[in-house]
């Protein structure tokens, strides 16, 4: 089975380190409770983070200060 790997590139404004929040995985796998948890960073504002074993998840990404994704 292929991991999941989700990349978001952080908005002007947002604090550096950013965060994500899933729920509804396929596995099922228990979610995360907010604001989530850290992404890894790959330069130039962009975020990584490697869902081992899941192919879909709800998410959200947040700097954990009050910005977030829709």
């Amino acid at each position: 089975m292929a991991d999941l790997i989700v990349h978001f590139k952080k908005p002007r404004g947002w604090q550096d380190t950013l965060k994500l929040h899933y729920w509804n995985t396929a596995p099922v796998l228990s979610s995360t409770t907010w604001p989530g948890l850290p992404m890894t960073a790959e330069g130039n504002d962009w975020f990584v983070y490697r869902f081992e074993g899941i192919t879909a998840a709800s998410i959200v990404f947040n700097d954990g200060a009050g910005q977030q994704s829709a």
